[in-house]
């Protein structure tokens, strides 16, 4: 199995856990994103700096730069995406995040010269459209009636831009070194940020409980360890491929709501009825076949 696919599959499942926790916790335990937030900026900065090598060759010169560009509109697609998530509900925002693939692919062929075949395009266009259909409720448009779609081309653009100059660096170091001094600034960012949400945060955390706090403390590190999966899988494969292939996440998400509405119902956040299922399994259908066409 090509390394690169293998490694983009398991950080799609790590993130499709991350998903379902913030989702429950977003609209079951705590009230305010900022937060999820604090917390996710926080393991960042803590997991860029325990896993930083000793041995590392320190970016220099204009490295430096593409090192925080990277780490800032890392930063900057996620605070989108929870600025998002208060505007609008999960199941119009979480479908826009196909925009993603979108714009890497004409950014890789552009910047990276990540050219790839008729087929592999076709592969790419079908799981962006499956990526659509199997987290959308009813309508296949629904997602781009959203309030919140304006936010979110410019988080799935920031996310496209940062790892294009992430892909860039692994070019020079290794996996472990761009992922720490990425993780470093995008806590550092993150916690700026941060500071303008302050009265938010103290309200949020006064109202949560001490284990909703560690579950969202899990999921963040669930969320980091899919990131470095992400950055080792891009070292080796093409990182449109890698971000094409991690949508099987959502495959992952839908089987994990699924086992929720029947096992803890309590806990579900989603609809589940038979016309639902239909148009979720064909949506993993597609998606399959469009993996298959990226590595065929």
């Amino acid at each position: 199995m090509n390394q690169g696919l293998f490694l983009a599959v398991a950080a799609g499942f790590l993130w499709s856990v991350t998903n379902i926790i913030d989702k429950v916790v977003l609209s079951r335990l705590i009230k305010h994103p900022a937060l999820v937030m604090l917390a996710s900026w926080i393991v960042s900065l803590v997991a860029g700096l325990v896993t930083l090598p000793r041995s590392s060759e320190w970016p220099v010169g204009v490295d430096w730069w593409w090192m925080a560009l990277s780490g800032f509109l890392y930063m900057l697609g996620m605070l989108w995406y929870f600025i998002a998530l208060k505007r609008e509900e999960p199941s119009r925002v979480i479908p826009l995040y196909a925009l993603a693939i979108v714009f890497l692919t004409i950014l890789s062929a552009v910047f990276l010269d990540e050219v790839f075949s008729f087929r592999t395009y076709i592969g790419i266009g079908l799981v962006v459209v499956a990526t659509i259909v199997i987290v959308s409720r009813r309508n296949f448009l629904e997602a781009f009636r959203s309030k919140a779609l304006g936010i979110m081309v410019l988080s799935t653009l920031a996310y496209a831009v940062s790892y294009v100059a992430m892909k860039h660096l692994l070019g020079t170091y290794s996996d472990m070194e761009v992922f720490s001094i990425q993780h470093i600034f995008t806590g550092i960012f993150g916690l700026v940020v941060m500071a303008f949400y302050s009265s938010e945060i103290r309200s949020a955390y006064h109202e949560a409980r001490k284990r909703h706090l560690s579950i969202v403390a899990l999921s963040e590190i669930l969320g980091v360890a899919g990131g470095y999966l992400f950055i080792a899988a891009s070292a080796v494969w093409f990182v449109t491929l890698v971000e094409t292939v991690m949508s099987i996440q959502y495959v992952f998400v839908f089987l994990w709501s699924f086992l929720i509405s029947r096992f803890w119902p309590s806990l579900s956040t989603e609809e589940m009825t038979p016309r639902i299922i239909v148009q979720k399994i064909a949506a993993i259908a597609m998606i399959i076949g469009g993996v298959a066409l990226l590595t065929l």
